[in-house]
């Protein structure tokens, strides 16, 4: 990227002093939130090893169905897929794609 040809060195200074400003504002932020970010990572391991442990999600990570017959409406991994009268789970059937 070139710059103007009418810019002064000193506009020239004054944006190069500010892009570094940024970057180095950018770079604090970054390092600051890293172990944020790190920590809720190993939290959401953390949780969804144990709701794997407890049944309720399979080892690909999506919810298990309650089981053939049992009420739909209760089951996590019938949520929101609107099933046909009567409302029931359709057990261990594959799901074609992850739902969210």
């Amino acid at each position: 990227m070139s710059l103007p040809a009418d810019i002064t060195d000193e506009q020239r200074d004054q944006l190069l002093r500010a892009s570094a400003g940024l970057t180095a504002a950018v770079q604090a932020y970054i390092a600051a939130m890293l172990p944020v970010a790190q920590a809720w990572t190993a939290q959401l391991r953390k949780l969804s090893a144990a709701l794997q442990a407890a049944g309720l999600l399979d080892e690909r990570g999506w919810p298990v169905h309650l089981g053939e017959g049992e009420n739909a409406e209760d089951c996590i991994a019938c949520r929101g897929t609107n099933p046909p009268y009567p409302f029931l789970c359709p057990g261990n059937a594959e799901p074609e794609e992850p739902r969210p």
